[in-house]
């Protein structure tokens, strides 16, 4: 029920802004849904709360990609294995070296 889910997220938003983890999971409903500029700036408040989230870089650097930045794709890809995950890692040197 994605409709459903969209507006959980956004009682949540409403009810608490300054969770992070709230930001993240409508960005990465919204990247799911291909609403990359809408993700992006879910996923941008939820990194300004919380920057040490290495999925949230991730899909982030996903939107990115959508949208054709390819540098903030890299820098994104880049954070994302800063804070230790793997599959960003991976994604980094394949694509940004």
């Amino acid at each position: 029920d994605f409709s459903g889910a969209a507006r959980d997220l956004s009682k949540a938003i409403i009810a608490d802004s300054t969770v992070a983890e709230y930001h993240f999971r409508s960005g990465e409903f919204l990247y799911k849904q291909q609403k990359f500029e809408k993700a992006l700036k879910s996923l941008n408040t939820a990194i300004s709360i919380d920057s040490k989230n290495p999925i949230a870089f991730y899909y982030r650097a996903a939107c990115n990609k959508k949208m054709g930045n390819s540098v903030g794709t890299c820098d994104d890809l880049w954070q994302s294995a800063e804070l230790k995950f793997e599959k960003a890692d991976k994604m980094f040197k394949k694509h940004c070296k």
